[in-house]
């Protein structure tokens, strides 16, 4: 599933950190010069050659927390999610309470569909930062993999309330209100996403009977609400990105 490309403060601040944090941090030159080159090819999309800065600056500088969670999140970008996951559990040996590291770590579960793993280590960042909504969406897909739908439910109303323009938090509420049987929280989820995001009903008809009648009357008549933005999920990377900024479509 793919949300918005948002990566919490504490992962961004890692990879825009100046020379200056990253000269006292490491004291020396090459690791500077490597971990600046492994910002600016992330930045450019080039992540193989971004992991291979990062790689190179962990070997300058080998108690480099920044180094590690950087190639973390580089691995994430390129699919190498074990090697992701070790980078975070690395990194959490040399600092326990490293928001940044547990999000990361959860993550790489995510990507290898170990959802309560994830969950754990979501949670765990969290209670170190429980600022960061990226979390509660996280954690919202991976209770809707494991059919927790009602947790699942909870993590995207935290994320709507903190973040109210997050298209893609609204749709997945939508399609929970739909299988929790619940038309008229659907009925409001589908035109708030018509009326704020210009996502549209697809079948016009098929919001008035889940509005009357309910979710089986709607089925029943052979009706399936969609909207534009999940009917073009797929063929197009919508407003949204999972942890490592992985495709996947939303149905």
């Amino acid at each position: 599933m793919r949300m918005r490309l948002i990566w919490p403060a504490f992962i961004l601040a890692v990879l825009a950190a100046g020379s200056w944090l990253l000269w006292h941090r490491s004291g020396t030159a090459d690791f500077v010069r490597l971990m600046n080159r492994g910002n600016n090819l992330m930045r450019k999309g080039d992540l193989e050659a971004a992991a291979r800065a990062y790689s190179k600056a962990l070997d300058a500088s080998p108690e480099s927390t920044d180094a590690r969670l950087n190639l973390a999140n580089a691995y994430l970008r390129i699919n190498r999610d074990a090697d992701a996951l070790e980078m975070a559990k690395q990194t959490l040996a040399l600092d326990r309470n490293n928001p940044a590291a547990y999000y990361l770590m959860g993550c790489a579960y995510m990507h290898l569909s170990q959802w309560k793993a994830a969950i754990q280590a979501f949670q765990q960042s969290q209670a170190i930062d429980p600022r960061v909504t990226a979390l509660n969406f996280q954690m919202g897909l991976a209770h809707e993999a494991l059919g927790e739908r009602q947790e699942a439910l909870n993590d995207f109303q935290a994320v709507t309330l903190y973040d109210p323009t997050h298209p893609t938090a609204h749709y997945l509420l939508s399609r929970l209100y739909d299988r929790l049987g619940k038309p008229d929280a659907l009925a409001i989820a589908f035109r708030k996403l018509a009326d704020e995001f210009g996502l549209y009903i697809r079948d016009s008809t098929a919001l008035a009977y889940l509005s009357s009648s309910g979710r089986n009357r709607s089925r029943a008549a052979g009706h399936r609400p969609r909207t534009a933005f999940a009917a073009r999920c797929g063929a197009r990377q919508e407003s949204g990105s999972d942890c490592g900024g992985r495709a996947r479509c939303l149905e």
